[in-house]
């Protein structure tokens, strides 16, 4: 199409092209509104959907114990940031447009009003000179037609005169002179109308040939500015939205990859590691035949819930205990009656199942008329009566579970959580503290490189500072790897009990094999000739660190543990002296002595000279210890261990934290058992048989 002018093809359309112009700026205002309104519907949907987001997203306790941990919720966690993303970037479209659009729209209608306003003004200036021209030129015109008439009808009348012969001379000479008169300023007339004519002429055409095609011109050139800026302005209106569409794409893109990682198998595992306890499956319910002198179920309180097993622990109530009442195993004493409560309040609590055995939670509460009505030493047997009443003269008692078997009291860090729950909170304590041990050792590294330049130029800094600082980090990284191996000595009991060695089974089932009969540990109890059982070396060594041991929170209770059976060997133990006992109304008949309590107090010493007797224990040192703590203190009777050193186990744990062991030099001693992991066992072949009864 040809660039036709609108000075030329417009000439006589001046008053349509500024309607025009004019109507163009109102569309451009109307398209500001336009933007406006597009912004504040992008912001709006930018606020709805983070409004969503925000309601939508979980607590952070929620995203710690459901919503970081299955695939399907990470994905909606994804897709919920995402959309926050996209929120993001719809407001970031609103931004642009205003940024963008809307102000250079707004400086282009501005700049356009002004040059039309300018355009028009000069357009009115030459208008109204053309109008003054040609209003002189219909003035000079009228005043002409004025004249000719009176001289017109002057010559009339000097034509008439001069024919009239009745007229003087005089007459006639004055009718010639006014038509003279009136011919001059017909003329005169006629000449400034000739003059008004030709400026009109030259200021029309002036303004028809260059003045008012020069503002029709500049008002299309003003127009193609306007619509130059408004192209401009769809432009960047279209890539307002085209730049956030990589984005929006990348947020689609990870909402898809998130989505496609959903595996209904993987949640199924994560399921199995959150509510896994460790337990086994308990046992089959023995029936309770009351004639035959079994418990009372009245007096069995348990939970076949697997999530309600706890941890061997025998406690007095109603009573305070002196060191000495309490042996390190955690076993029940029997050293004098002040250490025995008179309502006799004894609780086990047991790992397994609502049977109230061995692997259930009992609880057996000794009424006065069911307790001990003696003082004295008779307390002591009515205590050693009531607890072989409840260890060793009930048939219907259940076979020790090793699954179920939890070597972890309540009072060990999660001690309320199942063994495999435990398991896995003490790893992430692990790792938080090697996290923790790693800072802290980068920040002793430069420490020390500013104290070695603090020491070549004291000007620096003070040296003395920086050692107190380094100090107190040395502090603090020995914490941390004390707690380290807090951690992994819960962990290694953990595991023993969840997955017993292989040296630790063949022990128990040697022991288990070599009991006797029921009837003849029933015969050795009532006629009282079976050997007392040896006690165990003085365990002396003090208590360790409380942040280096478990041995104020964990306790193993061996002496518990080991008093089980096979189901397959349970048969009905010292039943008829359960039923004396019941007959008679009371424990008081009991008579046991010294030897014998002792022997009920620690049951686990006949399985430790098993355990010494007829295996040898290999067990290599985790850790070095040199039998010092980290004050400095000596431990007596400790024995110090190298890493990688193999040892020779003598005792085993009692629940103090503690293992006798004998080095190959032959020296021997207690150390931590947490320093210490079971490598192998051999039979030898002096093994010693246990056939004096359960205890």
């Amino acid at each position: 199409m040809l660039n036709r002018s609108w000075g030329t093809e417009l000439w006589d359309q001046f008053d349509n092209v500024a309607k025009y112009a004019e109507k163009s700026l109102q569309f451009c205002e109307k398209y500001e509104s336009f933007l406006k309104d597009r912004c504040t519907v992008e912001d709006e949907y930018a606020k709805a959907l983070k409004k969503l987001t925000k309601t939508y997203t979980p607590k952070l306790k929620e995203q710690e114990e459901f919503y970081n941990k299955y695939t399907y919720t990470i994905a909606f966690c994804s897709t919920l940031k995402e959309l926050q993303d996209l929120a993001s970037q719809h407001e970031l479209i609103a931004e642009n447009i205003r940024e963008r659009s809307i102000k250079q729209i707004q400086i282009t209608v501005k700049e356009c009003r002004e040059q039309r306003k300018k355009y028009l003004d000069e357009y009115a200036k030459i208008k109204r000179q053309l109008d003054k021209q040609h209003e002189l030129m219909i003035k000079s015109l009228r005043k002409y037609e004025e004249c000719h008439e009176s001289a017109r009808r002057a010559k009339e009348s000097y034509e008439k005169a001069h024919e009239d012969l009745d007229l003087s001379r005089a007459q006639l000479e004055k009718a010639r002179d006014t038509m003279t008169s009136k011919s001059k300023i017909c003329d005169d007339a006629h000449t400034n109308y000739s003059s008004h004519v030709s400026l009109f002429n030259d200021t029309q055409r002036l303004f028809y040939e260059r003045q008012l095609p020069s503002i029709l011109t500049d008002l299309q050139q003003l127009d193609g500015k306007r619509s130059d800026e408004l192209k401009d302005v769809y432009i960047k209106f279209i890539q307002s939205h085209a730049e956030v569409i990589p984005r929006i794409q990348r947020c689609l893109d990870e909402m898809t990859k998130q989505t496609e990682q959903l595996n209904a198998n993987i949640d199924a595992q994560v399921v199995i590691e959150e509510y896994k306890s460790g337990y086994t499956i308990p046992d089959d319910e023995k029936e309770i035949d009351l004639n035959a002198g079994d418990l009372p179920s009245m007096l069995l309180n348990g939970s076949n819930n697997g999530q309600d097993q706890q941890i061997y622990n025998i406690t007095l109530l109603n009573h305070h205990h002196t060191p000495g009442e309490l042996a390190r195993s955690n076993t029940l004493r029997s050293s004098g009656s002040d250490h025995s409560s008179q309502n006799g309040v004894a609780t086990i609590y047991a790992v397994g199942n609502a049977s109230g055995h061995v692997n259930g939670t009992q609880t057996l509460m000794t009424t006065p008329a069911m307790g001990s009505r003696k003082t004295g030493a008779n307390k002591s047997s009515g205590t050693a009566s009531t607890i072989r009443k409840i260890f060793g003269s009930s048939s219907h008692r259940k076979p020790s579970n090793n699954g179920n078997t939890s070597l972890t009291t309540v009072n060990t860090p999660y001690g309320t959580l199942p063994p495999a729950q435990r398991l896995k909170k003490f790893q992430e304590q692990i790792m938080n503290c090697k996290s923790e041990l790693e800072k802290k050792q980068k920040a002793k590294e430069g420490l020390t490189k500013m104290k070695i330049v603090f020491q070549g130029n004291p000007k620096f800094g003070d040296e003395q500072d920086v050692t107190q600082q380094i100090i107190s980090i040395d502090e603090h990284i020995e914490k941390l790897i004390a707690e380290i191996k807090r951690f992994e000595s819960y962990i290694t009991e953990i595991e023993r009990t969840l997955a017993p060695t292989q040296s630790e089974y063949d022990s128990t089932s040697h022991l288990r094999t070599n009991y006797g009969s029921d009837q003849s540990i029933s015969n050795n109890n009532n006629n009282n000739n079976s050997q007392p059982s040896t006690p165990s070396q003085n365990r002396s060594p003090p208590d360790i660190p409380e942040h280096l041991t478990s041995s104020h929170d964990y306790h193993r209770l061996p002496s518990i543990t080991s008093m089980t059976l096979n189901q397959n060997d349970t048969t009905n133990i010292s039943t008829h002296t359960l039923n004396n006992d019941e007959h008679n109304g009371s424990f008081e008949d009991e008579d046991i002595d010294d030897e014998q309590l002792h022997s009920v107090d620690h049951p686990d010493s006949q399985y430790q000279q098993q355990l010494n007797g007829g295996t040898i224990i290999k067990a290599y040192a985790l850790y070095d210890f040199n039998g010092h703590g980290l004050n400095g203190c000596q431990y007596v009777n400790a024995a110090s261990i190298f890493v990688g050193e193999y040892v020779d186990i003598l005792e085993d744990d009692q629940g103090d934290g503690w293992t006798r062991i004998q080095k190959q030099d032959g020296s021997s001693g207690f150390v931590p058992s947490s320093y210490l992991r079971i490598e192998s066992q051999q039979h030898t072949t002096a093994s010693h048989q246990i056939d004096s009864g359960r205890f």
